[in-house]
């Protein structure tokens, strides 16, 4: 960490990697009418389409020397950042938003929607039999998926109900663990991506 500005740098998508990474396609591009941003433990946030960074490895949870919990000393300093991209989502063509970051680091920058924005949370379930439970260990897959959809659409979807849509399209070939295709509801602010298992 100490030489980090000497190592090379390259653009996130090809230089992180992971569950979630693993579904995307290689080489995917980022169209100029969407914008993906990572949240960073070590960066705070990174622009995939702009930034270039270097290989590290630093959680959210990993504990600093001096500074504490690396997601706790981000939070106070993303909060202005957080604001600033509410007003500029707003100001745009689409304002929709779509979180695909586990807990941790969405405490690292809390985001809702409000003030002209919609937040939804992809939030991944398996249903057995009509009974609902929470994905977590292998969430990141199903945000993984989601990403690949919505880096591969003609267009940014515009609202909720066409990201449902445009979603729901491009996951119908994809099986989940059970024998059925994946299913997309809304439920408030939450993209609930549903595999359905026998």
């Amino acid at each position: 960490m100490l030489h980090l500005e000497q190592e090379p740098a390259a653009a996130p998508l090809g230089v992180y990697s992971g569950v979630l990474y693993d579904q995307l396609e290689p080489g995917a591009e980022i169209p100029g009418d969407r914008r993906v941003l990572v949240q960073s433990a070590l960066l705070g946030l990174v622009d995939a389409g702009w930034d270039r960074i270097p290989a590290y490895r630093l959680s959210a949870s990993s504990q600093l020397s001096r500074l504490g919990k690396a997601g706790s000393w981000w939070a106070p300093r993303l909060t202005p950042i957080a604001g600033q991209l509410r007003e500029e989502e707003a100001a745009g063509s689409s304002p929709l938003v779509v979180d695909c970051r586990s807990g941790s680091y969405r405490s690292m920058m809390a985001m809702r929607s409000g003030d002209g924005v919609r937040m939804l949370e992809v939030a991944p379930v398996q249903d057995s039999g009509g009974v609902r439970k929470v994905i977590s260990h292998d969430a990141k897959r199903y945000r993984g998926l989601v990403t690949r959809v919505l880096l591969a659409a003609e267009t940014a979807p515009a609202t909720a109900e066409e990201l449902v849509d445009v979603v729901g399209e491009g996951l119908a070939g994809v099986s989940g663990r059970g024998s059925s295709r994946l299913g997309v509801e809304l439920d408030g602010d939450r993209l609930v991506v549903v595999d359905r298992v026998d």
